[in-house]
C-alpha cells in the first residue's frame, strides 16, 4: 500500500469512533425526546378522536347546580378526574347513545384508585330540564351522573372552557317541540380542575376505555 492511502486510511480510523460517538449521543438525545413527549405530549392520544392539553386549562364555572340544587364549584371535586359531558333530555338519538356507551364503559373500567368516576352532564336545555327531571333520568345511566344546570348564559360559559357550543332550533311554525344542536364531546377535567383532555363522541365502548385507560390508567374488567 502506498504511504497516501496509509495516510489516508490512519485518518479515517482516527475520525471514526469520535464521528460514532456524536451520532450515538444525537440518536440517544432524540429517543430521549421521543420518550419524554409520549409520556406528556399536547396533541393527539393514541385512542381515535382523543386529545390532550398540556398545559391543562383552567376553569371556572359559576351559577351552575346539580339535580339537588347544590351549587357546582369544582373544587368540590378537588382530587378526583371528572367528566363533563353536555346533552339535553328530549335529545332524540345522540345523547341517549353517548349515556348509553358511558355506563357500559364505566361499569367495566376500574380506575386506579377503585373510585367511581364522577359524570356531569349538563343539560344545554334548561327551560325544559329541570332539577327532577335530570336527577330522574340519569338515576337510570348510575349514580355517578350528576345532572347539572343553570341560566342559558352560565352553562354557554361553561360550554365555551370545554369546546362547546350549542343553538335552539326554532320550531316550524305551528309547532312547539324543538331541538338543540351541540356539541357531543366529552371533556375530562384533572384532579386540580383543570381541563385536561377532550373525547369526541364517545363512538363505543371501547374507545371510551381506550381514552380513560390512556389518561388515567386503571384497568378494564372482562365479564
Amino acid at each position: 500500500m502506498k504511504k497516501t492511502e496509509q495516510t489516508s486510511v490512519s485518518k479515517t480510523a482516527f475520525w471514526l469512533p469520535p464521528l460514532l460517538m456524536v451520532l450515538a449521543l444525537i440518536a440517544g438525545v432524540g429517543f430521549f425526546l421521543y420518550l419524554d413527549k409520549s409520556r406528556n405530549p399536547q396533541g393527539p392520544l393514541q385512542t381515535e378522536g382523543a386529545y390532550r392539553y398540556e398545559p391543562a386549562r383552567a376553569l371556572s364555572f359559576q351559577g351552575l347546580s346539580d339535580h339537588d340544587g347544590q351549587p357546582v364549584d369544582l373544587s368540590r371535586y378537588k382530587g378526583d378526574w371528572v367528566m363533563v359531558v353536555f346533552g339535553y333530555l328530549s335529545c332524540p338519538d345522540v345523547c341517549p347513545l353517548t349515556l348509553g356507551i358511558m355506563k357500559s364503559a364505566l361499569k367495566s373500567y376500574t380506575p386506579p384508585d377503585g373510585a367511581p368516576l364522577p359524570v356531569l352532564y349538563i343539560t344545554v336545555d334548561p327551560e325544559r330540564d329541570s332539577p327532577e327531571k335530570l336527577k330522574e333520568y340519569l338515576a337510570y345511566f348510575g349514580d355517578e351522573f350528576v345532572g347539572v344546570t343553570g341560566s342559558l348564559e352560565d352553562i354557554t360559559h361553561a360550554g365555551r372552557q370545554l369546546n362547546t357550543v350549542f343553538i335552539k332550533q326554532e320550531p316550524p311554525e305551528g309547532e312547539t317541540f324543538y331541538t338543540v344542536s351541540h356539541s357531543s364531546s366529552l371533556a375530562l377535567v384533572n384532579p386540580e380542575g383543570e381541563f385536561s383532555a377532550m373525547l369526541k363522541g364517545p363512538e363505543s365502548v371501547a374507545q371510551m376505555q381506550s381514552f380513560l385507560q390512556e389518561m388515567l390508567g386503571g384497568k378494564v374488567n372482562s365479564s
